[in-house]
């Protein structure tokens, strides 16, 4: 049996110790990490939520590990809205520095009527490595609407975005620091919300149901501040998640972007000053999670095709970064279990060396450590 060699802090200092794969209780770097929410009630009611992992191989699969959101009895819980279509509930967001993993949703319990439309309970989750849950993080100016997106840069700081609704005439972007109880508008008069924001090498994106921009200036916005459309760029057909990566050291940064939507999967390609279409399949995809292998990337999503049992898939771009599309055969990693949904796709988050110990994996014992954008 495959066993982890694990720097462990104890009370006497750190030892040295050979846990068993199959006993090791936290997130394993290097898997995926899914949102699974319940679908027991009406699209409009709260429904409990959790975060499951897979591997990125192999089929048929059932969760090694799953971190379960409170969602009844005391304050503070985190639950989602039932409805994946209005309000887009169900993000799910790798910090930039690859260490937690954030969410948001709804300070009341499973069951909730017209969760989305209730006021003042707007809540922020943050799960670290080792499936510890951070939910003292409370937000409430996206007012009496849905959540959409919430993204992070490194644990500490949030941006969050919802469709409208009280104390605001329209959709927008908003900044919260962890343990706080209100935030700060960056822009608060988008035509439409974001449906999902992403911190990639430093620097937060987003898109709408008709573009893709950013704030451009670092450090992250913590206050007002206008987008950028990205130039050149244009996208029709309502965006639910998208991926950077950096696929091309001839161009500077990030030059690949992968967008899901009830308009399928889309590829652009990025030449130092132009965004350029580069195909796409049809599907009907909610969440998005991308790497580069040697010379193709890695494609991992949410197909809602089937909406009574929906799947975690992988497939591959094998084509250039500036080349059409092209995928290999769509392999199904898992199904959701009855009586559930799977709404988003991220990466497993990975330890803090200097803090939570050095987790070493196989033969080799190499450091598993990864950043957003920087995928290889």
């Amino acid at each position: 049996m495959l066993s982890k060699l694990r720097l462990v802090r104890t009370a006497a200092g750190i030892s040295i110790g050979l846990v068993p794969a199959i006993a090791f209780a936290d997130f394993t770097p290097n898997r995926l990490a899914v949102l699974n929410a319940d679908t027991t009630g009406a699209t409009t009611n709260a429904e409990a939520v959790r975060v499951q992992q897979f591997s990125k191989s192999g089929t048929l699969q059932t969760p090694s590990f799953t971190v379960t959101l409170p969602s009844s009895g005391g304050a503070p819980l985190l639950t989602m809205s039932g409805d994946t279509t209005n309000n887009a509930d169900g993000a799910l967001d790798l910090s930039g520095d690859g260490k937690y993993l954030s969410l948001a949703g709804y300070n009341q319990p499973a069951g909730t009527t017209s969760v989305a439309g209730t006021s003042g309970s707007r809540i922020l989750g943050r799960i670290d490595y080792a499936g510890n849950v951070n939910l003292t993080t409370s937000n409430n100016d996206t007012g009496a609407a849905g959540l959409r997106t919430i993204a992070s840069a490194d644990g500490s700081r949030f941006w969050i975005s919802g469709a409208g609704g009280t104390g605001m005439s329209t959709a927008g972007v908003f900044f919260a620091a962890l343990g706080s109880t209100s935030g700060t508008a960056v822009e608060s008069g988008m035509n439409t919300g974001a449906k999902a924001l992403h911190v990639f090498n430093g620097q937060l994106y987003g898109i709408t149901n008709m573009n893709f921009f950013t704030y451009p200036s670092p450090p992250l916005p913590t206050g007002a501040e206008t987008r950028t459309t990205i130039p050149s760029f244009t996208f029709s057909g309502g965006g639910a998640d998208f991926y950077l990566l950096n696929r091309d050291a001839t161009v500077s940064g990030l030059d690949t972007l992968y967008i899901v939507g009830g308009g399928g999967l889309k590829k652009y390609s990025f030449d130092g000053s132009t965004w350029t279409a580069r195909g796409s399949i049809g599907g009907n995809f909610l969440g998005i999670a991308a790497e580069v292998d040697s010379t193709s990337a890695d494609l991992y999503l949410i197909d809602d095709t089937n909406t009574s049992a929906n799947t975690l898939v992988s497939l591959s771009d094998t084509a250039a970064f500036n080349s059409n599309l092209s995928t290999t055969s769509i392999v199904t990693l898992a199904t959701a279990a009855a009586g559930t949904e799977f709404r988003n796709v991220e990466f497993t988050p990975v330890p803090e060396p200097a803090s939570m110990g050095l987790l070493l994996i196989g033969a080799a014992g190499t450091i598993a450590r990864r950043r957003k954008g920087n995928r290889g």
